[in-house]
């Protein structure tokens, strides 16, 4: 998986699957085929062309990237046969299918536990959200990871997750006759998924047993909210710089707000993941 963002001036994000190498696109983004944008995934990182959408000159970029598991299975677990590349150590897998829209199909999501956060996308037609589905969110509720709405009940898309397989209705979102690809999360020693309530009075501190160097915050419910990524490549605690995931017209600002600590993460008061009307998923 790689996703290379620009900054700090406006242009499109383009999402790649990785399973292999070279590998799949795209989860943010529609799929394109071009051999000027990314054109190989490498034993040691990845190549790029001469496209500006992700080369441009005197252009400062972002690349957030999951290393490969090893060779793509095959994965029969679930009612739809999924191909799948899995790090299940390290606490994610990536999945393709083809939706066979029938109510109550399972793919396979090739992790040992349960996950406990899902995305999902269709790659190939044009306009397609990408939705998010986690269990501590609340059952059966999907987010659309590309806009500012909060979660939706949807029994259409997400019905249940389990050790093996997802549970999925008849949604375009997850299950036509169309090509899917997913990313599913398990909390280890490297992940870490769950949710911040906001008080917007108080510092909170989220202990995640290890220094991060990416957090997602997207809010879920209460008021709309927009999806951050925050990043900090330096050593040590400090603040964390911002970059607004459903925007690609927003340059990276560093926070005043949220703080990478040795042992997670603090919100302070007032800033986009601790307001007192809404809740946060990270």
């Amino acid at each position: 998986f790689a996703h290379c963002g620009k900054f700090p001036t406006a242009a499109s994000r383009r999402s790649l699957g990785r399973v292999s190498v070279p590998v799949w696109l795209i989860i943010l983004s529609d799929q394109t085929t071009s051999s000027t944008t990314l054109t190989s995934f490498d034993a040691d990182g990845f190549t790029l062309g001469s496209s500006a959408t992700t080369n441009g000159s005197a252009l400062a970029w972002l690349a957030v990237l999951l290393a490969e598991g090893g060779a793509a299975t095959t994965n029969t677990d679930g009612t739809i046969t999924t191909t799948v590349n899995s790090k299940d150590y390290a606490g994610y897998s990536i999945f393709s299918y083809t939706g066979n829209a029938t109510d109550g199909a399972t793919v396979g999501h090739g992790l040992s536990t349960t996950p406990d956060l899902v995305l999902i996308k269709n790659y190939l037609t044009t306009g397609a959200v990408m939705n998010i589905a986690a269990p501590v969110i609340g059952d059966n509720y999907r987010l659309p990871c590309n806009s500012t709405s909060i979660r939706t009940s949807d029994t259409a898309s997400f019905q249940a997750f389990n050790s093996s397989t997802l549970t999925l209705g008849t949604s375009s979102n997850v299950n036509a006759a169309r090509s899917y690809v997913g990313y599913a999360f398990r909390n280890t020693d490297y992940v870490k998924v769950g949710t911040v309530a906001g008080n917007n009075t108080s510092t909170i501190t989220v202990n995640l047993g290890f220094r991060p160097t990416l957090v997602l915050l997207k809010t879920y419910l209460g008021s709309t909210g927009n999806h951050f990524i925050y990043y900090k490549l330096t050593a040590g605690d400090g603040l964390a710089t911002s970059l607004t995931a459903n925007s690609s017209t927003t340059a990276p600002a560093v926070s005043a707000y949220v703080e990478f600590l040795s042992t997670g993460f603090s919100v302070a008061p007032g800033g986009s993941g601790n307001s007192s009307s809404s809740s946060r998923l990270s």
